[in-house]
């Protein structure tokens, strides 16, 4: 199921707290996973992590190197 466009329009207040529905906390989750766990996030919730990647850093989440390098320690939000 795609995320619904209110998740997407809010994500800055659901980072923040707001809301305890499945999604609201999986991207919570998400905004603090380290990069190999966001790669591996990645795999399951693509348009997720893709939302909070780009609240956070303004670039969507780069997908090749995330599935050929989930053990890597370097930042994974690169442009695509």
């Amino acid at each position: 199921m795609p995320i619904s466009n209110y998740d997407k329009c809010n994500v800055g207040n659901i980072l923040a707290g707001e809301g305890h529905w499945f999604t609201a906390n999986l991207l919570r989750v998400i905004a603090t996973a380290d990069s190999n766990n966001r790669a591996k996030l990645y795999k399951v919730f693509p348009e997720e992590v893709d939302t909070v990647c780009v609240f956070q850093t303004g670039k969507a989440f780069e997908c090749k190197e995330c599935l050929e390098s989930v053990s890597s320690d370097e930042d994974l939000c690169k442009e695509e």
